[in-house]
């Protein structure tokens, strides 16, 4: 996308019910897999869709704003209608999200990773996220912890002016572990990238901290290139 026209409006896969429909909205059960979307507003944002997989995707942004910009949205039922399917149990796994300029929105939101936006029963796993400029959140769940089922083996790479690792707590990774229990085997690491500037290349280097520290329990079977994973895979969509 151009940079110079992307907004927080503007999404590179969206799946959102913005027609005011009355009818009954969503996609249940559907799967989002080996993406890869630059400069997007929000990379993948996507409503209605109880039990959908997010995995294995790419999402850069790399354009510099006064807006804000998010990686991975799990969003709220458009308007709040009853008849839409409620968007609960997001499987969001094996992605690679990185920020590479600054996002300096006066109210702080600034880039955010990941957000939760309603419902129940999500599970983030083995995601790395790098920010490296403006306001920085790897996550940002509304209503608190009690929307996750589960969230761990994540990576959150801040080097931002102002770092969360949780948007709405407001705490870091040891603060938000603490306070929900969740995230105790993610790490904030320097995910050790082959190259981050073109021509990309976002698989981990040898040595990187990304490398044999995931989890098996929620991964796809082979990453973004079609490659098995190992037991215990790599964090991130690349082996």
């Amino acid at each position: 996308m151009d940079p110079a026209k992307a907004t927080i409006f503007c999404s590179g896969i969206g799946e959102d019910d913005e027609t005011n429909n009355a009818n009954p909205v969503g996609m249940s059960n559907s799967k989002f897999l080996r993406n890869v979307i630059i400069n997007a507003g929000v990379g993948i944002s996507v409503s209605n869709c109880p039990g959908c997989l997010i995995g294995d995707n790419l999402i850069i942004s790399d354009w510099g704003s006064t807006q804000e910009g998010v990686g991975i949205s799990q969003a709220p039922t458009y308007g709040g209608r009853t008849q839409d399917d409620i968007a609960s149990s997001y499987t969001i796994v094996n992605n690679t999200i990185f920020f590479g300029s600054s996002m300096t929105k006066a109210d702080g939101n600034g880039y955010r990773g990941i957000r939760i936006s309603e419902s129940s029963g999500h599970i983030i796993a083995n995601n790395t996220i790098s920010i490296l400029n403006g306001f920085a959140n790897c996550l940002a769940v509304a209503g608190g912890y009690t929307a996750l089922s589960y969230s761990d083996y994540n990576n959150c790479y801040e080097t931002g002016a102002t770092n969360q690792y949780e948007r709405v707590s407001g705490t870091t990774l040891a603060g938000w572990t603490s306070l929900s229990g969740l995230d105790t085997h993610s790490i904030t690491a320097d995910p050790a990238f082959t190259s981050t500037t073109i021509p990309y290349d976002f698989r981990p280097q040898s040595g990187s901290p990304l490398i044999g520290a995931g989890t098996s329990a929620h991964a796809p079977t082979t990453d973004a290139m079609g490659v098995t994973r190992p037991n215990p895979p790599t964090i991130g969509a690349y082996e």
